[in-house]
């Protein structure tokens, strides 16, 4: 896995993710509003957090797009994980 997002998007993505996760609980359990709202929220929030800590878009690889200034690959070695 490679790193494909820029450090400002990186930063933009996890506030955004977490933004969503709140919204997201805060339909969920005090609101009571419909159910797949709130879930969509959460599961977009979860989405966008995983790109923005890892740094890797699924979108972005599919169409060969990548905005970080250097390529850098992650590798982990056997005895790593």
């Amino acid at each position: 896995m490679y790193v494909n997002t820029a450090t400002g998007e990186r930063i933009v993505r996890i506030i955004l993710g977490t933004i969503f996760l709140i919204v997201g609980f805060f339909i969920l359990f005090k609101l009571n509003w419909v159910f797949a709202i709130a879930i969509f929220l959460v599961l977009f929030g979860i989405f966008t957090l995983f790109i923005g800590i890892s740094g890797f878009c699924p979108v972005y690889a599919l169409f060969g797009i990548s905005r970080a200034k250097k390529k850098i690959e992650i590798r982990l070695n056997k005895g790593e994980l």
